[in-house]
């Protein structure tokens, strides 16, 4: 099974890049598992309001996921996977959430998972433009009232900027360029 996991800035069109991903997949007759961060969400009754708690239930859904998928999956999409638990990690301690140590214990336990990824994409917005989106409407969810705000995006995107070397495989995408180009770009990368 190969994993792709999409990470990067809320409102950068992960979601909606996933959806197109896994649509061409399915094609060319790939048979393709997706979990995004919205899914996951929905799922959790850990209050957001307690980060450590909430962040080792929200990335260990990822684990489970990928086992229940390995058998009989072609690819897994995954929003905010393996990978992208170092810039949480490095996020919350910018909160106060974790200490440095707590931090990097999370780092140390799903750091074998992120050899799983075969590709990341890496998806890059500037904060005004995540938070005019995020104002302008969609789904929102319990876990946007603590993270879509100025101080948790520009935690985020310092701790993005400060890991991205870590990611495997990346391809960074530029989230104001139009779906239909990224999506084009996003094909070109992973075929």
């Amino acid at each position: 099974m190969k994993v792709i996991e999409f990470l990067g800035m809320p409102r950068a069109g992960k979601t909606t890049q996933i959806n197109r991903l896994q649509v061409r997949l399915k094609k060319d007759g790939w048979r393709v598992a997706v979990l995004t961060d919205r899914i996951r969400a929905e799922n959790i009754r850990t209050p957001v309001s307690e980060g450590m708690a909430y962040t080792l239930v929200f990335f260990s859904q990822a684990i489970e996921f990928y086992y229940e998928s390995l058998d009989h999956i072609d690819y897994l999409l995954i929003d905010r996977g393996f990978v992208d638990v170092s810039v949480w990690a490095d996020v919350h301690v910018g909160l106060g959430d974790f200490t440095p140590d707590q931090a990097e214990g999370l780092k140390a336990c799903f750091r074998p998972f992120t050899r799983l990824v075969e590709k990341t994409l890496y998806f890059r917005v500037p904060i005004d433009i995540a938070l005019q989106r995020h104002e302008a409407g969609g789904e929102h969810q319990a876990v946007d009232d603590v993270a879509m705000n100025r101080t948790w995006l520009e935690l985020l995107e310092a701790s993005y900027k400060k890991n991205e070397g870590s990611f495997p495989n990346m391809f960074a995408i530029d989230g104001t360029m139009s779906p239909d180009e990224t999506e084009a770009s996003i094909w070109k990368f992973v075929s």
